[in-house]
């Protein structure tokens, strides 16, 4: 068992770790259509204005690497941007409304987004283009929560539709809606499924109702 001053240490190696040798990075989003990135430790005005979306943000992640960061907005669009320097990358388009929730894949390479137009859609960050259209929900039911299990074969989507998808994405991708399969769909909530989590041994999942 470990004392609380062991664990205390292997959380500040780990922070260390992922935090590098560079200063600690703050991303902010607002519904004024824009980004900030901070270095909250050192300075308190942010190092960077990141704008280019059109409509209010819902949703900005670091990757689990640090090096991208990803934003959803009202605007039916995500964008990528430098986790360094904020610069803009690219826009990833296909959404056809809103976009609310993001998700990375442990290792960085996939991005997962969830709309008001009631899909999940797997982006291939490197090529900046749709990998994976993962429909399942009921129509016009907005997708308002979206988690990755660590060993980036599935996905859970709660959303207005009170029901929770589980999909397992096949090692072949395949461009097409075949290329997925619905694993697991509860149903049985009475209020809009908000906070699906999987666990870190990827054999259960939680949720939280709102």
């Amino acid at each position: 068992m470990f004392t609380e001053t062991k664990l205390c240490e292997r959380a500040q190696e780990r922070y260390d770790a992922a935090k590098g040798l560079g200063p600690e990075r703050l991303v902010s989003a607002s519904d004024d259509f824009t980004l900030c990135l901070w270095h909250p430790e050192s300075d308190k005005k942010h190092v960077s204005r990141m704008t280019g979306h059109q409509q209010p943000i819902n949703e900005v992640l670091f990757s689990p690497d640090g090096r991208l960061i990803a934003s959803a907005s009202f605007d039916k669009s995500v964008k990528l941007w430098d986790g360094l320097r904020g610069q803009y990358l690219a826009s990833l388009r296909g959404h056809v409304q809103r976009v609310y929730q993001l998700a990375w894949s442990a290792d960085s390479r996939l991005l997962c987004s969830g709309s008001a137009d009631s899909t999940l859609k797997v982006w291939d960050i490197k090529k900046k283009k749709l990998l994976f259209d993962l429909p399942g929900h009921a129509d016009e039911a907005s997708i308002y929560a979206v988690d990755w299990s660590p060993d980036g074969q599935r996905v859970a989507s709660g959303g207005k539709d009170k029901v929770l998808k589980f999909k397992f994405q096949q090692e072949t991708p395949i461009p097409t809606s075949e290329q997925t399969r619905i694993k697991v769909t509860l149903t049985g909530s009475q209020a809009t499924l908000a906070l699906p989590a999987i666990s870190i041994t990827d054999q259960s999942f939680s949720v939280t109702e709102s």
